[in-house]
């Protein structure tokens, strides 16, 4: 048993050795991004008319398509400059029934002609997910606008008023449960493991660029707050670990080849629910993991090193007892390691971060055979 957890623990370090690396991030740079991509689709705003604000509006409602479809080429590229002008015109004082009005319609579906479904469009852009009206998706973006009415139609002010008065163990759930109930909850109970939700809390505590723009939101809003609810929001490392594992298929997948040790250690049965059965590990592990600074979120990075157990490479993989090739990718030992991106990272994840040997787990050969099911 203690083994086990001690291998678990190893693995555990590994992800969030790769969560690190996942957001190393040049806010500059992606700001950057952000606003060209918004002028690139020409609709009807310049991506530096958009205030802090604004930014976390559009990347809260973009979050609402973020799932049966490709993330970043058609659900951010498309749908974010639409809710960029959608947040823009809502900032400026558009009534949110005119917004819909204006920016909803009708249309028949690409992927069924006898169907119809939502389209939102600005001007010279428009997007459409599958699931729009099967999902009311419309429903979920008119209900965020309303229910933001009564917070001066920002956000950040919306999170900083749930979470001003809960306790510095219970904020950032507490947050998550404000946010699901302003977007996704029609009548039915509280999800607790809601995906899109712990995703787009998770960026603004732990992506350095969204959490830029809500501390440069807070500079301008944040005035009527004690200090310490500010402090909680500009420095939440204390606090992730309250962060929910955003459960995924891809997650998942790679879910089945650890389940032998969470049945183990927990001595219960998930059946692929990996975020319950990571924070009970957690919880289980409690004391080596706060030492550690583990928490259970930073399994996330599953979702893309998944791609080796999908196309069957354990021959790269690090976790793998077979592999035979790892240690060929790895430049540790190169003089001028830590002036070229790690090529393991790069390679399976596109994490895009320099070689650093003293802190690397694949260099020091620690993460050889803890996968406890290989092909």
């Amino acid at each position: 048993m203690v083994n086990i957890e001690n291998k678990f623990i190893t693995l555990w370090e590994f992800f969030a050795w790769m969560d690190k690396a996942r957001w190393m991030e040049d806010d500059e740079e992606c700001d950057k991004r952000m606003r060209e991509m918004v002028n690139r689709a020409r609709v009807g705003i310049k991506g530096n008319d958009l205030e802090p604000a604004d930014m976390i509006l559009a990347h809260w409602l973009t979050y609402i398509f973020d799932y049966g479809m490709r993330a970043e080429r058609i659900v951010w590229n498309n749908a974010f400059p639409i809710m960029a002008h959608i947040a823009y015109h809502y900032r400026k004082g558009d009534p949110c029934k005119q917004i819909i009005r204006e920016h909803v319609k009708s249309v028949k579906s690409k992927s069924d002609v006898r169907k119809k479904n939502f389209e939102f469009h600005a001007k010279h852009s428009s997007f459409m997910h599958r699931f729009g009206r099967k999902h009311r998706l419309d429903k979920c973006v008119e209900r965020t606008l309303s229910g933001l009415e009564a917070y001066s139609r920002n956000l950040v002010i919306f999170m900083l008023e749930k979470s001003k008065d809960s306790p510095d163990d219970k904020w950032v759930r507490e947050t998550y449960y404000a946010l699901y109930e302003l977007t996704y909850k029609n009548g039915e109970e509280i999800n607790y493991w809601h995906k899109r939700t712990w995703s787009a809390l998770r960026d603004y505590l732990k992506g350095s660029y969204h959490r830029n723009y809500v501390c440069k939101a807070l500079e301008k809003h944040g005035k009527r707050y004690p200090d310490y609810v500010l402090k909680r929001w500009k420095d939440p490392e204390p606090y992730l670990d309250q962060l929910e594992l955003p459960g995924d298929i891809w997650n998942n997948e790679f879910f089945e080849r650890i389940e032998l040790y969470v049945r183990i250690i927990t001595r219960k049965e998930y059946k692929g629910k990996s975020p319950q059965a990571i924070r009970d590990v957690y919880n289980r592990l409690r004391d080596e993991a706060v030492k550690r600074k583990l928490y259970p979120e930073q399994f996330d990075v599953t979702f893309d090193f998944a791609q080796l157990c999908r196309d069957k490479s354990c021959q790269i993989c690090p976790l793998s007892p077979t592999a035979t090739n790892t240690n060929k990718l790895c430049i540790g030992e190169l003089h001028d390691a830590k002036k070229k991106y790690c090529p393991l990272l790069s390679t399976i994840c596109q994490y895009f971060t320099l070689c650093n040997p003293k802190d690397c787990p694949v260099f020091k050969n620690i993460t050889h055979g803890l996968c406890p099911c290989p092909e």
